[in-house]
């Protein structure tokens, strides 16, 4: 599979009353095509910074980016119309219509008027597209700048906290959206604050904190990585504790009285072969899956702990 975004150790220092304040410090990072990808981050973690970078809008202090096999900014003008960048909340005129605004957009370059209705059915606004601007909603003002990036069929979305200020049904219908554009085969890069919101959404995602790429790969892949199970046997709790734990597998009791063991999902056979074999059989075992919330903040914390990048396989 093709990389979409490479990022090389890419490094960006200001300037700030004299101090060097490093925004990105020798930072990997890369994008497969095809893929919807997610940046994950504290505030002040450089997630901005990474998507100028990736929009040309940043000339690194070191390092480098490249986006669609061009270097960035450097040679932004050869594939600047292959993407599509949307930074911040887009704005548009507020007394023309939605419609109006993407004609105005679609007569600055070689484009087909249709491309406009096009754009907006993509994007669910053709039953308000001869509306003005002015009486949309706040999510509706967002899909408007993705049809606005639409306009030229771009092969790269990059998008900046696109969530920022939605109501949980706006968030919703731009999380469709997004999925949908992945699916036809588009890459869209886009850091978000909201976990719950890249773990529906997202193939792909890395976090960074300081700077520093702290992880990165596959989402399913994160998500399988140590799972716990649940394991409810009856009368034999106690016992069936002990064999597990002398067996190598460590375990904890939960208020409801299951033991809940830490094993990779493809082990969780070996749980009910220990207890079978003395003679003690499970009335329940399922998995208790980890969530991207838990996963962000245990590889959080630990990279403030200590200066480790972690990555797991694709």
């Amino acid at each position: 599979m093709s990389i979409t975004i490479r990022i090389s150790s890419l490094t960006k220092v200001y300037r700030n009353h004299g101090r060097r304040v490093f925004a990105l410090s020798n930072l990997d990072l890369d994008v497969q095509s095809g893929t919807v990808f997610g940046l994950l981050g504290p505030n002040g973690a450089g997630k901005t910074t990474v998507i100028r970078a990736v929009a040309g809008l940043v000339r690194p202090s070191a390092g480098s980016c490249e986006v669609l096999g061009a270097p960035v900014p450097r040679s932004m003008q050869h594939v600047v119309d292959r993407i599509g960048v949307i930074v911040e909340t887009p704005g548009f005129h507020p007394s023309l219509t939605g419609r109006q605004s993407l004609e105005y957009l679609a007569r600055t370059r070689p484009m087909r008027c249709r491309s406009v209705d096009e754009a907006l059915e993509t994007v669910g606004l053709t039953g308000r597209a001869d509306d003005r601007v002015k009486t949309y909603s706040l999510g509706m003002k967002q899909r408007l700048g993705v049809a606005s990036v639409l306009l030229k069929d771009p092969e790269l979305l990059v998008l900046d906290e696109p969530a920022n200020g939605l109501d949980p049904h706006g968030i919703s219908e731009l999380r469709t959206l997004l999925r949908r554009l992945g699916d036809e085969g588009r890459t869209v890069f886009v850091s978000s604050h909201l976990l719950g919101e890249v773990e529906q959404l997202c193939d792909e995602v890395a976090i960074i904190n300081e700077g520093r790429c702290v992880a990165q790969g596959r989402l399913a892949n994160l998500l399988s990585v140590g799972h716990q199970a649940r394991v409810r046997v009856h009368g034999s709790g106690r016992a069936a504790r002990t064999l597990l734990e002398s067996a190598g597998l460590p375990c904890v009791e939960s208020t409801d009285g299951a033991l809940l063991v830490r094993v990779e999902v493809e082990d969780a056979w070996w749980i009910t072969k220990v207890l079978a074999e003395h003679g003690i059989f499970v009335t329940e075992l399922d998995v208790a899956r980890t969530t991207l919330e838990e996963c962000y903040l245990e590889l959080v914390t630990r990279s403030d702990d200590q200066a480790s990048i972690g990555r797991w396989g694709r």
